[in-house]
């Protein structure tokens, strides 16, 4: 078995996971900015995101992953390494009987806007199957949430977080264009992009 090694410091601790593991176990759009990446390696940030890789490691293999801690250091060089950035993820051909489902990122976005509705007590905004009329409804979401104002949170994030951001509402509009694709509906109009 595979033992992976905790990256601590005086402050806080990061696992070190071979990137291609975290897109094999289907999480690494799921790993925040807090964690980071060098070559092939990205490294969990402790909390949430390492949690996240132990919860899916689990459920694919029966177990939790060995670790052990690794060196100490008053300061941990990978502070120094660049923010993770999920990979970019290339649709391959349109196939009517694979997209015909929606993606995870776009489940994920509709779901996340149901929960959101649901706690200033509206009823879920769309629901799949989408019609026309629900796609338009989540690339209207999609162009508020890409305006720049909204993008960039107001001056409020990194240029790096809003570019994350970008990539993330991107992808959800590429599933949704595919997946309307598959269905036969029309693509919604999103002009942010």
């Amino acid at each position: 078995m595979k033992t992976y090694i905790w990256a601590v410091d005086a402050g806080h601790e990061w696992l070190a996971v071979k990137k291609k593991e975290l897109v094999d176990l289907g999480i690494a759009q799921k790993i925040s900015g807090y964690s980071y990446e060098k070559g092939a390696t990205a490294y969990l940030e402790g909390d949430c995101d390492a949690a996240l890789f132990f919860d899916a490691y689990k459920a694919k293999h029966g177990q939790d992953p060995q670790t052990k801690v690794g060196k100490h250091w008053d300061r941990q060089p990978c502070r120094s390494f660049a923010s993770y950035t999920p990979p970019t993820v290339t649709p391959g051909p349109i196939l009517d009987d694979i997209m015909a489902e929606p993606g995870d990122t776009l489940s994920n976005y509709v779901s996340r806007m149901n929960d959101g509705a649901a706690i200033v007590g509206h009823p879920a905004q769309v629901g799949f199957p989408l019609t026309e009329q629900s796609a338009q409804i989540i690339g209207d979401k999609l162009d508020c949430e890409l305006s720049p104002e909204n993008l960039h949170c107001d001056g409020e994030i990194s240029n790096a977080e809003a570019q994350r951001k970008y990539d993330f509402l991107s992808l959800v509009a590429d599933e949704l264009n595919l997946y309307c694709d598959a269905q036969g509906l029309n693509r919604p109009k999103i002009y942010e992009l």
